[in-house]
């Protein structure tokens, strides 16, 4: 009403409190007139990312939210305080005024930016995302990561391409689909056998398969390969076949454990969102954690059991754990795992093709025991398990196209 019929005139007469203009950084805007000093983004800030950037400042009247000496925030920027706050006091800098309620179009979909895949609720105005929200509980609790809220940019940049591309006359042009598609297939008629198939590090499972069939049954060529990181491959393999498919992996997942083993991960770089909600559940004692770890993580806080290893000793260490189980000796990691009837065990690309030997063997003992075990493999790219999963890996006498074989992955998996 007021943008329609003008603002009224208001019945107090009193001098408002009012606060200039903070920078905060390049991705949270500060707008301190509307704070109400409810101090969930401070909770939310050193509870669940803990990252504790924010505080109050000044007393009484004149409390306002903000950083030290009002620098710039000093975290990794995860927006997640701006979507706690109640009344827009903390707002998305990259979208401010670029559009208004009723112009915009909701979609739920899946980040795609890391394995998590985090449910998220795009905004969008006419047909481009100018807002970046956290979806539905169930896909990756209430939180996002710096790239999951503001990575959404990268959509409209001018390098990416927005139409087929066929060169002729030694000049890439501008072609229909139709036209590029007739082209692609009269190259790989070509070549058949002999053509190498590369897969991208974000395809979804549907796609995978109709790749492989493509290389295998189309072309028939064993030159098959993906966009995996080799030793991250060489982690993940061992792990995928313990658990026998992704469905089992995800039987139990962070988001319901009761128990979790942390091993070999920063959560922080590799995986955010995990890491938030560890912290959430751990706080709320709905979680015990166990880290295992080279040096101090931000679960390493709320953890239950917590031990640091040295370089290279993750392997010995988790061997150990895996004796305990089998023997029934008593180990802190273990009992804590056993008691806990629904776990998950969360791996980082630091643990390497032993230590995941190792934990796949873990898995095994804890299923055998009666435990209810899920698997969270981390470190890769968002497709990069799917891709394992279906077998886009080198067939007989196929060339390994990216990786050095660290491990003979077709050996692992069938």
């Amino acid at each position: 009403f007021t943008r329609k019929f003008g603002p009224a005139q208001s019945g107090g007469d009193f001098k408002r409190r009012t606060f200039e203009p903070q920078n905060l950084g390049d991705y949270v805007a500060s707008v301190m007139n509307r704070c109400i000093v409810c101090k969930r983004c401070i909770r939310t800030c050193d509870e669940v990312v803990g990252e504790k950037a924010l505080g109050v400042f000044d007393r009484g009247g004149r409390s306002f939210i903000s950083t030290v000496d009002e620098q710039p925030l000093a975290c990794v920027q995860c927006g997640n305080c701006i979507e706690v706050c109640p009344v827009g006091a903390l707002l998305p800098k990259p979208e401010r005024f670029t559009y208004r309620p009723w112009q915009v179009e909701t979609t739920t979909s899946t980040c795609a930016f890391c394995p998590v895949g985090c449910a998220v609720s795009v905004w969008d105005k006419e047909g481009w995302p100018v807002r970046v929200n956290s979806g539905e509980p169930a896909g990756g609790a209430e939180w996002l990561c710096v790239k999951g809220r503001f990575g959404y940019g990268l959509v409209q940049r001018p390098e990416r391409l927005s139409r087929p591309l066929v060169r002729k006359d030694g000049e890439l042009v501008m072609a229909s689909w139709d036209e590029a598609l007739a082209r692609a297939a009269e190259i790989l008629k070509a070549g058949a056998s002999s053509t190498q198939v590369l897969g991208g590090s974000h395809l979804t499972l549907e796609e995978c398969l109709v790749l492989k069939n493509l290389a295998c049954e189309v072309l028939k060529t064993p030159h098959l390969d993906s966009r995996t990181d080799r030793v991250w491959a060489g982690a993940a393999s061992p792990l995928l076949q313990a658990a026998g498919n992704l469905e089992a992996m995800g039987k139990v997942s962070w988001l319901d454990a009761k128990a979790a083993l942390v091993v070999g991960l920063d959560p922080k770089h590799e995986a955010p969102v995990i890491g938030m909600v560890l912290r959430q559940r751990a706080y709320a004692r709905q979680t015990q954690v166990a880290v295992l770890a080279e040096r101090t993580t931000i679960v390493h806080e709320v953890a239950s059991v917590k031990e640091t290893v040295g370089p290279g000793e993750l392997k010995a260490r988790l061997a150990r754990l895996a004796e305990a189980l089998e023997n029934g000796n008593p180990d802190p990691v273990g009992d804590l795992l056993l008691k806990g009837e629904r776990v998950v065990l969360v791996a980082g690309r630091r643990l390497g093709y032993g230590g995941a030997s190792e934990l796949a063997r873990i898995y095994r003992l804890l299923a055998s025991k009666g435990v209810t075990v899920g698997l969270a493999v981390t470190g890769g790219r968002s497709g990069s398990l799917g891709a394992l999963a279906c077998g886009i890996l080198p067939g007989q006498g196929g060339r390994v196209l990216l990786r050095r074989r660290l491990v003979d992955l077709r050996g692992l998996i069938g």
